[in-house]
């Protein structure tokens, strides 16, 4: 679930629903970023982590905030076309905030609406010749169930490219 946007109210209960709760019961515990892969990712885009400490944490942060889903393309991945809703599906997945102390967060595997979900790519993917439907990685840009950010930080080689879907460099 997307916490609720701005000018309206945010409960603690409802941070801790989406991201899981931490032992401390203190706002400040959500001040986080892990790295997966060589990717960092803060708890959510504009919520202040340890790198900016010295920028203060709000409440207003977490408006419209959701939990970041970062689907692993790269520890123990196929190296040739990878499937993306099927890795996310099989809970090949990193939940942001889950090696920092925050617990009982869960996500729905069948529905990703709600969270933002990365793809995290750090190795070469080959894909298959024949149609664009061969693509080295497959996000299934058009499902509205499952809306993937492919985040690279090597190069993709595909036989046939499949230019469905918009790559961010971060």
């Amino acid at each position: 679930m997307v916490l609720p946007t701005s000018g309206n109210a945010i409960k603690f209960s409802e941070i801790e629903g989406e991201f899981g709760g931490h032992s401390t019961n203190a706002i400040g515990a959500y001040r986080l970023s892990e790295t997966y892969g060589g990717l960092t990712r803060p708890l959510d885009d504009g919520i202040p982590t340890t790198a900016n400490s010295s920028t203060p944490i709000k409440w207003s942060d977490f408006h419209g905030k959701r939990l970041n889903v970062i689907v692993d393309a790269h520890t123990d991945a196929a190296s040739v076309r990878v499937d993306g809703k099927t890795e996310y599906t099989n809970n090949n997945v990193n939940l942001v905030g889950g090696s920092s102390g925050l617990s009982g967060v869960s996500r729905n595997a069948s529905d990703s609406s709600g969270h933002r979900v990365f793809i995290r790519v750090n190795k070469e993917i080959g894909s298959a010749v024949g149609s664009q439907t061969n693509a080295a990685v497959h996000l299934l840009a058009n499902d509205s169930v499952l809306h993937l950010c492919c985040v690279l930080l090597r190069k993709i080689i595909p036989t046939k490219c499949c230019s469905t879907f918009t790559c961010n460099s971060q």
